[in-house]
């Protein structure tokens, strides 16, 4: 099921930023972790390359099709409350329900490793679009346990032009950019009441 930029740009929203890679997740997977992500990507690889793609390599739990096609397997275990079935260009796909999806992204804006700040414009659109209810995550991770107030700070510092490394002009245009700024304020105080 598409999970991230793909799933957000492609099923759920109108496009709203760049997604350099498609990212997929196991929902009902025999077992957790790296060794199955692994397994299910190149088991992915080998079924697409018999179909005619040309897989470029394979990693941990990626691999390239073509030139540039990244392609992402995940399962991390992620609790999730329904799966629905979405239409996209006449084809249906899977997808989570909003609610796994904003705490998906609450989880990758305060455990990726390095600050992205496609994870807060993705959340922003989430509760624009939606008005899921903020919850914060339940997993721990090296970020909220040793680095959560610097990650505050990179959410805070958070700019117009850092918003380019992953959108247009038009893109980062087209978003209401004072909405923006007044949700960033609010996730940023919210975020404050946990440590």
């Amino acid at each position: 099921m598409f999970v991230g930029g793909t799933a957000f740009n492609l099923a759920l929203f109108k496009e709203y930023r760049a997604s350099e890679d498609i990212d997929l997740y196991d929902p009902y997977p025999k077992t957790l972790g790296a060794a199955h992500e692994k397994e299910s990507a190149v088991h992915l690889a080998e079924s697409l390359a018999k179909k005619g793609f040309k897989i470029k390599s394979t990693g941990e739990r990626a691999f390239f099709v073509g030139p540039n096609i990244k392609i992402e397997v995940f399962n991390d275990g992620t609790p999730f409350t329904s799966i629905e079935k979405k239409t996209c260009r006449q084809t249906e796909v899977l997808v989570f329900d909003m609610q796994t999806y904003a705490e998906m992204k609450t989880a990758a804006l305060l455990c990726r490793t390095v600050y992205d700040a496609r994870d807060l414009v993705d959340i922003f659109v989430i509760t624009k679009e939606t008005k899921i209810a903020r919850s914060f995550p339940s997993r721990e991770c090296d970020v909220i346990e040793n680095r959560f107030q610097e990650r505050l700070k990179d959410i805070n510092n958070t700019t117009k032009e850092d918003l380019l490394l992953f959108q247009t002009m038009t893109q980062v245009d087209d978003l209401p950019y004072d909405e923006f700024e007044k949700f960033k304020g609010g996730i940023y105080d919210w975020l404050s009441g946990f440590r």
